[in-house]
């Protein structure tokens, strides 16, 4: 059942255009396999911040006995895996390393843990008496590579491998990956198997909605009371998406250098320039800086949107 539908994003950045293509593509083929399944819960696009720091998940399945994530990927050529388990991609005929999408699906997965920790009590039930906690919770992984890339995997086999399959076979593995727990013993599941009941299930859904922080969240200020109709209609926040433009991860901070703001990626370590306009009369937008929010303004249209936080643990 589709909980939560992906969110429209708009971006004139090919990178991020590229990334949103491949979370629809995903969120299609599971809406088609779990759309009307009662039992697993997905929630496309949660992004949720604790202490000044996020995370930002794809995919999230609740199913009844514990979560999973999926990352999905863009790849229109090919990502190779190699006996180390670290990744590369060819861009533009080159190969170039990019950061692990398991291990950052698993860094996701241990943030969500730790943020719906302190509400165990009043999101799980008690289990044979015994109150049930975040930190026994199993949440498995699945990288979904699009389905026009191609992946080049090693010779050697690595647990690495078992996360990773094309984005139409990922419903596939996310079936078994839930048929696996079903078929284990019930004897055993009663003594330390994690249940998570229809009512869990939908209380922690509605619960992460509810604290959902889309990374283009938007805050606007007042409009003058004597603008005239067409003035506010143009006066629309910004739609840019914060994400590096070179690995399209959103894990980024605004940074101040030689040539004015810019994006500085925390996995692949590169920059994105920050350049956009205003989509009423077309000037390039100023950039302003309140402590760690920044916000993207245009003084001929009167409009302010913030559009990223800094997390403090950069």
């Amino acid at each position: 059942m589709i909980i939560k539908e992906t969110e429209e994003v708009y971006s004139s950045d090919k990178f991020v255009q590229a990334g949103l293509a491949a979370e629809k593509q995903m969120a299609f083929y599971l809406k088609r396999a779990f759309g009307d399944d009662p039992n697993v819960l997905i929630l496309n696009g949660i992004r949720i911040i604790q202490d000044d720091d996020a995370a930002q998940m794809d995919h999230l399945i609740l199913h009844e006995f514990g979560m999973l994530i999926v990352e999905s990927k863009s790849v229109s050529s090919q990502v190779t895996i190699n006996e180390h388990g670290e990744w590369s991609r060819i861009f533009n005929g080159v190969s170039k390393g990019m950061p692990s999408p398991v291990l950052q699906a698993k860094r996701q997965g241990e943030f969500l843990k730790r943020y719906l920790e302190p509400h165990a009590e009043a999101l799980l039930k008690k289990l044979l008496g015994i109150q049930m906690k975040f930190d026994k919770m199993p949440i498995d992984i699945v990288v979904a590579i699009s389905d026009a890339g191609i992946i080049k995997r090693p010779k050697k086999s690595l647990d690495e491998l078992n996360y990773v399959c094309k984005a139409d076979r990922a419903v596939e593995k996310i079936q078994e990956i839930i048929k696996g727990y079903r078929k284990k013993d019930r004897a055993v599941l009663s003594l330390g198997a994690y249940i998570l009941g229809k009512t869990t299930r939908a209380n922690i859904s509605t619960f992460l909605i509810k604290n959902n922080s889309p990374v283009n969240s938007t805050a606007q200020k007042e409009k003058p009371k004597n603008q005239t109709p067409k003035a506010q209609t143009e006066y629309s926040a910004s739609k840019f998406f914060a994400a590096c433009k070179h690995c399209s991860g959103t894990m980024v901070d605004v940074a101040y250098g030689k040539y004015g703001y810019y994006l500085k990626c925390r996995d692949c370590e590169k920059n994105t320039p920050i350049r956009k306009t205003c989509s009423g009369c077309g000037k390039p937008l100023r950039v302003r800086k309140e402590k760690e929010k920044f916000f993207l303004e245009c003084k001929t249209c009167d409009t302010s949107a913030l559009f990223h936080k800094n997390s403090t643990m950069a």
